[in-house]
């Protein structure tokens, strides 16, 4: 069982990926499943609540979260800078367990958060990414999956549409 733990940690680095989407790197190690989620805070009493943020990569230095500014909160994150401090909360959540046979991870947006790290984790897996326009981050997506099927709404890069019209579930075991 893993533990969950409060604790600070220094911002490596946080930097703006595409419009409105920002990458964050904390220093530290870190445990948890894929699709296990950390409460991130960075403010005192406004607004109240810490934000959810799953899993974007992993290494034994440090974790990575993909976000998008949705409000105050996530607006504050976006204004970290390399060695600024966070709290944070976690991991929590059930995380997923890899099933046996052929698997596709499917998301979409900031949906795509979580599926890079457990990409790496379960290994032999295909993922099908949709993005409004112009997709970000794909040369690290490429480098976790033999197959890698890109959306986009405007059909700047791969196929025009959404990610759930062009996925076939055919010949998937999970």
């Amino acid at each position: 069982m893993v533990e969950v733990a409060v604790r600070s940690a220094p911002v490596l680095t946080n930097e703006e990926v595409a419009p409105g989407f920002f990458k964050m790197v904390l220093k530290g190690t870190y445990s948890g499943k894929p699709a296990q989620f950390y409460m991130l805070r960075a403010w005192r009493l406004d607004p109240l609540l810490a934000r959810p943020m799953s899993v974007f990569d992993r290494s034994e230095e440090w974790i990575a979260f993909l976000y998008r500014i949705r409000g105050r909160g996530t607006e504050l994150l976006s204004q970290l800078h390399s060695g600024d401090r966070i709290l944070l909360l976690g991991p929590l959540g059930n995380g997923w367990e890899r099933r046996p046979g052929r698997v596709a991870l499917i998301g979409g947006g900031s949906g795509v958060a979580s599926l890079l790290h457990t990409a790496k984790v379960f290994g032999d897996v295909d993922l099908y990414l949709g993005f409004r326009n112009k997709p970000f981050l794909i040369d690290e997506f490429k480098q976790v999956t033999g197959r890698l099927v890109i959306a986009s709404e405007t059909g700047e890069r791969g196929q025009k549409g959404l990610v759930s019209d062009i996925f076939d579930p055919f010949g998937y075991d999970a």
